[in-house]
């Protein structure tokens, strides 16, 4: 009856002691279950008052307890709060490697790999674009109450997305892949609270590797190169580890959102048109130099038009023949940025 009459009185962390002393007793019973039971509502309880050891030491008894338990999903959720900012620092060096020692056993426990982990405390991610030709704007989200930094891009140019990753591990870990989830901007507010999948989003990036993350900070660095135009939100990061899968979405994480809006960019293709002067009744070779510039063409059609007087005959045709006519299509082959083209000689008279 003490434990309520504590509570009642707000000396919660008084009431959470008791608890904890009883949980002890039946640790050395070996009734894990009932440990575990009493050891979930309180194991906080420490984290509220800032006693950063004392919350430490409680989930480490957690631990314990779900680890005789084989309660992986549990013990994995729990293991992967025994890392933090605030608790890395102050749990014991062989503590702190048992601890990780049995986290990368569980994540490749297959057990494992039908749930989607949220955001956990031992990686702590940030997602930043570096710095557009159209600058960035802020503007807020009013159907979430977030804020969201729209960065500005044109179509064809390129857009440089980095990860920061903090590990508060005391050792390295390798992981299997980690991608970027890009959702449309009238998509997201209808998807962004679900596990993100490929299906609903307009694009999945994947850093390149080594993917090997260290003690500390790290970064991983991804470019994209958007070809049509639109607006985006940066939904979430996928870190696949063994069989684990971890997703960190924006919007569960209290910082701004990033967004790009992609732009119709300005064409810099050129056509150069030889000779410039043209004599009528005569027969004379045109020729058409199509430079793509900076942009990519993977199709199109140049379309002549004599005026008075001038005659044209598709390439490849016969001049002796009878299809001259006041105006012809030419079809463009594909052209890369910085290349040239030179569709066949067309004649004219």
């Amino acid at each position: 009856a003490i434990v309520p009459l504590c509570q009642l009185a707000g000396s919660y962390r008084f009431a959470a002691r008791l608890q904890a002393e009883r949980a002890e007793i039946h640790i050395q019973l070996g009734e894990y279950h009932a440990a575990t039971d009493i050891l979930l509502p309180i194991v906080d309880i420490c984290a509220e008052d800032q006693w950063d050891r004392g919350h430490f030491w409680r989930l480490f008894r957690l631990a314990c307890c779900q680890r005789m338990i084989h309660d992986a999903p549990a013990y994995l959720n729990t293991l992967t709060r025994c890392f933090g900012s605030r608790l890395s620092p102050v749990a014991p060096v062989k503590t702190a490697e048992l601890l990780q020692r049995d986290l990368e056993a569980v994540v490749g426990d297959e057990e494992i790999s039908k749930y989607h982990l949220g955001v956990s405390p031992f990686l702590e991610t940030e997602l930043s674009v570096e710095a557009l030709s159209a600058g960035k704007m802020n503007t807020p989200l009013m159907s979430m109450r977030r804020k969201v930094v729209k960065n500005f891009c044109s179509v064809g140019e390129t857009a440089y997305f980095t990860l920061t990753l903090t590990s508060h591990l005391p050792k390295a870990i390798h992981v299997e892949s980690i991608r970027l989830f890009l959702v449309s901007f009238d998509k997201y507010e209808t998807v962004y609270m679900n596990t993100p999948c490929e299906e609903d989003s307009f694009r999945v990036l994947p850093f390149d590797p080594p993917m090997v993350i260290e003690p500390g900070e790290n970064k991983f660095k991804i470019e994209w190169i958007p070809m049509n135009t639109g607006q985006y939100i940066l939904s979430a990061v996928e870190i696949r580890w063994k069989a684990s899968c971890f997703f960190y979405r924006s919007c569960a994480l209290r910082k701004p959102l990033m967004g790009i809006d992609v732009l119709p960019s300005e064409p810099t293709q050129t056509i150069e048109l030889n000779p410039l002067f043209l004599i009528p009744g005569h027969v004379q070779p045109v020729r058409i130099v199509f430079h793509a510039g900076s942009d990519v063409i993977t199709e199109g059609t140049v379309d002549l038009i004599c005026s008075e007087g001038l005659q044209v005959i598709p390439p490849g045709a016969d001049p002796n023949d009878d299809e001259w006519s006041q105006s012809c299509q030419v079809p463009l082959p594909p052209c890369s940025p910085g290349e040239k083209n030179c569709p066949r000689n067309i004649s004219q008279k």
